[in-house]
């Protein structure tokens, strides 16, 4: 289908079988996937009307833009794309077309290029910085893989970090505009790494917040709110909070956690578990008290479109994340509200961190 094409609202109620809370069933094409963006790639506009996924639905993985109001369907793109960035200052959506970078405007389907990456093949989605002036991504090169800055106002390509080894989840931070995170996802020895670095724009600034010990396991970061700091899970003790210069360092919630994101005023986190799935959580950081929101219904792990990734939406009062619950991959939201309002299901572990 070409862009612009739209699609009637497909919003399906159902209710949890643990729980017993609603949960919206987002999209509900047939035979299609749909998937939404990595938790830690913006998918709301900032404004809260638009919600940004991926679907084959046209034949090919594509970028759709849903209508939080209606739940009507547009589609953004007709180049063969399966993820993107939604920008947190501008109404547009950053994406790869070969080695170009994208940008379409939501509400007019502007499609424009902002530079292109030669030397390499792009391997992350555009991650935009704190004032909207760079793009920071990385790619892999003939040696190995490199991150790199590319200038929005000229598409002006910089490689600010190369290594022979694998980066991954490359996310600048929200309110630091010269400031990168990203993992080393590298194991080809199976020798113990450290998972979360920090980058300077300029690459003259290189570190890790967290010196890692061989018997941890730290698997997923993300930037908490807008508050500069950095939330990780610790399989399987919890999710951990710290700053950027690796001080104030402690468990904001215990609970065998695969992904971990914090709602945009920083006081809860959404949890995935795993190694067993035991569900969603939403966890208070500043009590430690959690409570389940969702069963478990995903499918394992290492199959790469049900991997549930939650993330909230932006006035933090929903939780959205895949599952292939009815089959296919989808899209699910629910409504934080009635959880809230259960005091009674809410609890927190007895834990002692086993730092080592």
């Amino acid at each position: 289908m070409p862009t612009g094409h739209t699609w009637p609202c497909e919003w399906l109620e159902l209710v949890d079988r643990l729980t017993g809370y609603p949960v919206r069933k987002l999209t509900n094409y047939p035979n299609s996937k749909s998937l939404h963006f990595y938790f830690h790639d913006p998918s709301f506009t900032r404004d809260g009307r638009w919600f940004v996924f991926a679907s084959d639905r046209s034949g090919a993985f594509e970028l759709f833009a849903m209508r939080t109001d209606t739940g009507e369907i547009i589609q953004l793109t007709d180049s063969g794309v399966a993820a993107g960035w939604v920008s947190q200052r501008t109404g547009c959506v950053y994406y790869w077309v070969g080695p170009e970078v994208h940008s379409v405007d939501i509400d007019t389907l502007e499609n424009r290029t902002i530079g292109v990456l030669e030397g390499a093949s792009p391997a992350s989605s555009p991650s935009e910085n704190a004032d909207g002036s760079l793009l920071a991504f990385f790619g892999k090169t003939p040696n190995g893989h490199a991150i790199y800055t590319m200038r929005k106002s000229d598409g002006d390509v910089n490689p600010v970090f190369e290594t022979s080894g694998r980066p991954g989840h490359v996310q600048c931070s929200p309110v630091d505009p010269d400031l990168i995170m990203h993992c080393d996802s590298t194991t080809p020895d199976g020798t113990a790494k450290q998972r979360i670095w920090l980058l300077s724009t300029d690459g003259l600034r290189h570190w890790h917040p967290y010196t890692e010990t061989p018997q941890e396991w730290l698997t997923h970061e993300s930037w908490l709110a807008t508050t500069g700091d950095i939330l990780t899970t610790y399989w399987p003790h919890g999710v951990m909070r710290m700053r950027t210069d690796g001080s104030e360092v402690h468990l904001v919630a215990h609970i065998n956690a695969q992904y971990a994101v914090a709602s945009p005023d920083g006081r809860y986190c959404v949890v995935a578990s795993a190694f067993p799935d035991r569900g969603i959580f939403l966890a208070d950081m500043e009590t430690g008290r959690m409570c389940l929101v969702h069963s478990p219904c995903t499918a394992p792990f290492d199959e790469p479109h049900a991997q549930p990734a939650p993330t909230f939406s932006p006035d933090g009062r929903s939780i959205v994340f895949g599952s292939e619950w009815e089959g296919a991959p989808n899209i699910y939201q629910v409504d934080i509200g009635p959880a809230l309002q259960m005091p009674d299901a809410w609890w927190k572990p007895d834990f002692v961190w086993p730092r080592w």
